[in-house]
């Protein structure tokens, strides 16, 4: 019988796994040296998963200690030597002698039982991993999550996935984002911001968070919106089932559902054309324009005479271009940008004057 025989080999644990397995044999080999155990810190600085790996192999190698008591003891000096030797390093590295081949097949066979019911009869679980996104102010980026999801970020805002093997949760911490959701029968996925809450239950959708409310717009598909108030554990199916906002809608809820109304897919492509960097207006009032605008810059925007705010304003406007802006306010609709220092501009009637000027940004 080949050595090749006397080796017996563990189930394929995954590559965490299985060098967890290598330095668990090697720490309890009781020969390490103190480079060797530098070096395994080193392993599970570079590795997340590596300390929970190498902690539950630490925790299965007590239970297999228990299995030299049914060893038999034998009397020679050398049986006795052999027996004091013998550890379940021996089993991870293949290293069995030849006299204790009956019980070494004996022994292998209770822990690769053993093995086998812990590895397999229950189901390893992963932690939930963690992964932040933020865009700065002016800005806008499409990422991929973990689950094949993309999101895309509007102007200063963060966000933070929570995905593990049971659910996928996003919290919007401020600011914007889109969403298009890949399926998942067994994961629902959820976007938290404050105590709102909206849950997919097919497709795509823009979610804003403002001053403690959250604004939905659903472009395909539907989502489950949960406010802190119909959330509490006494609500009634029929009253969560009035809060299914669908493709074509949209809808503001804070504490309560504020509105839920329906609003044109040219609507939406206009409210979400920031996606591709510009603001459309079709007759919106200025008012609007000056709160969107200022959004993606740091610069504060005032309007010189309420009354303006009511101006209807159409055309495209690129976001990262506000001297543009300011030129195509004054040309088309009249108002004029007047600066008092370099982050503070007030828009005024264009024949309106103002000691201070400043001609470009």
């Amino acid at each position: 019988m080949s050595d090749n025989e006397n080796i017996v080999r563990f189930p394929d644990l995954g590559s965490v796994e299985a060098e967890a397995a290598e330095w668990v044999a090697r720490l309890e080999s009781g020969t390490c040296t103190a480079d060797d155990y530098a070096k395994f810190e080193e392993w599970l600085s570079r590795n997340p998963l590596a300390g929970e790996a190498a902690s539950r192999l630490f925790g299965l190698w007590s239970d297999f200690d228990a299995l030299k008591d049914i060893i038999p003891r034998y009397k020679s000096d050398v049986a006795l030597a052999e027996t004091a030797a013998w550890t379940p390093a021996l089993l991870w590295h293949g290293l069995l002698a030849a006299p204790w081949r009956m019980v070494a097949y004996a022994a292998a066979s209770v822990v690769m039982l053993f093995v086998a019911g812990f590895f397999f009869d229950r189901p390893l679980t992963k932690p939930p991993v963690t992964t932040f996104y933020q865009t700065a102010v002016g800005g806008h980026k499409t990422v991929q999550l973990l689950d094949g999801s993309t999101v895309t970020l509007n102007t200063n805002s963060r966000l933070e996935a929570i995905f593990s093997d049971e659910r996928r949760d996003v919290r919007l911490l401020r600011g914007e984002a889109y969403f298009e959701i890949a399926h998942s029968d067994t994961r629902p996925f959820t976007v938290i911001s404050g105590e709102q809450m909206v849950r997919d239950i097919g497709t795509a959708f823009d979610v804003r968070s403002e001053q403690g409310a959250m604004e939905v717009t659903v472009t395909k598909g539907a989502v489950e919106v949960m406010t802190s108030a119909n959330a509490r554990p006494s609500a009634q199916a029929g009253e969560q089932q009035l809060n299914v906002v669908t493709a074509g809608q949209e809808a503001r809820f804070d504490r309560r559902i504020e509105y839920l109304k329906p609003v044109s897919y040219t609507d939406i492509n206009r409210q979400l054309a920031w996606r591709q960097g510009v603001l459309v207006y079709v007759g919106q009032p200025l008012s609007q324009v000056v709160a969107d605008v200022s959004r993606y810059t740091q610069i504060k925007i005032e309007l010189g005479d309420p009354s303006l705010g009511k101006i209807p304003v159409g055309g495209y406007f690129e976001i990262n271009k506000l001297g543009a802006i300011f030129v195509a306010l004054e040309k088309n609709f009249g108002i004029r940008a007047e600066w008092s220092d370099a982050s503070h501009v007030r828009l005024v009637a264009a024949g309106h004057r103002h000691a201070r000027q400043r001609d470009r940004l």
